[in-house]
Formats: C-alpha cells, sequence, structure tokens
C-alpha cells in the first residue's frame, strides 16, 4: 500500500499515443515526461505529466579525427557526418543515408545497429554511395567519436529526450536533425 506506483514516458510514437489514454486513466498512476515533447503528446490524450531534466554524463575523453579516418578508411581531409542510432524505423535511418548520398564528398559513420542494418548497406550502395556511408556497429565508445566529425545528424520521426542531441552539444559539434517532436525542443 505505501508503494507509489510511476511510469516515465522517455518517447511515445505520435501514431500510437491515443492506444494509451485509457490505460492510463484507469492506472491511476503518475505519470513522468522526460522532455516537453512526450509531455505534450501526452497531453494531447489528457493525461498530464511531469517534467523531469535529464542530463547526461560527463562527455568521454574524445577520440581523434585521424583515429576515426583510420577506422573507417575514410581521407583526413573529407567532411564527415557521424550519427550514433538504433537502425529502426522510429529513427528513419534511410532519409539520412538518403541524404548523405547526395551530397558529394560527403562521409557518414554512422554508430549502431539494428533490424534496418542490412536495408541501410543496400540502401548506400543503391545511391552509390557504399564508399561514403560507413557502418562502423555498435560500439561502446560511439559518443567519443561524436567530436571526431564536422557534423552530428539525426533523422527520427519522433523521439522522447533524445541523448545524442545533448551529446553532440556537450562536443561541440554541430546538430543537423530532423525537426520532429523531442528534437525540435533542442
Amino acid at each position: 500500500r505505501k508503494t507509489v506506483t510511476l511510469v516515465t514516458s522517455h518517447g511515445i510514437d505520435p501514431e500510437v499515443v491515443h492506444g494509451l489514454q485509457l490505460p492510463l486513466k484507469l492506472a491511476r498512476i503518475r505519470v513522468v515526461a522526460c522532455g516537453e515533447a512526450p509531455k505534450q503528446l501526452l497531453s494531447s490524450i489528457g493525461i498530464s505529466s511531469t517534467v523531469v531534466p535529464v542530463g547526461i554524463e560527463e562527455a568521454p575523453l574524445p577520440k581523434s579525427r585521424a583515429e576515426l579516418c583510420k577506422r573507417c578508411g575514410i581521407p583526413p581531409n573529407a567532411t564527415i557526418a557521424v550519427s550514433a542510432i538504433r537502425l529502426s524505423d522510429q529513427k528513419d535511418p534511410a532519409s539520412m543515408v538518403s541524404a548523405v548520398a547526395q551530397v558529394d564528398g560527403l562521409h557518414l559513420v554512422l554508430f549502431g545497429d539494428g533490424p534496418l542494418l542490412e536495408a541501410m548497406r543496400m540502401l548506400a550502395l543503391s545511391h552509390g554511395a557504399a564508399d561514403r556511408i560507413h557502418f562502423a556497429g555498435y560500439d561502446r565508445e560511439a559518443r567519443a567519436f561524436l567530436g571526431a566529425g564536422d557534423l552530428v545528424v539525426l533523422s527520427s520521426r519522433w523521439e522522447g529526450h533524445v541523448l545524442v542531441a545533448l551529446e553532440a552539444m556537450a562536443a561541440g559539434v554541430p546538430l543537423v536533425a530532423t525537426a520532429c517532436p523531442g528534437i525540435a525542443e533542442w
């Protein structure tokens, strides 16, 4: 009886938010939103929530640009975009790969894995950009490579509190991202 139930909302797919209305109202529990975007989505279905600020850990020692270039076989004078995402529909890696493929000379180092990995490799190949789009896989130290690039890119359809945006800012690297819920507020 003394237990307090709490639901934290780190991110909500706008297409399924209406399915949360009844369960959350019936449960009569406190809801905490990790950012303004989840709070606004919850509010749109009549659920009140409290925003709890989320931060990031101190930035790790940055990896050098030379190390990133060597690891991925990128010419040292190339323009490099870096991204660290889960390769899933929510993150919309197809838009990122397609956009990078259209910019001559731009290299993308994509840290992460997920269900769309092979499809993204094929997409890069079909765009003739397989030599400029480098799939670095999951790496616990990917965050340390953000500052080695010229920019960090995100193409998400929706986010909650997107840590990589904060990490890019902490690394002092420009962030180029879609203006979707969860990113636009940054």
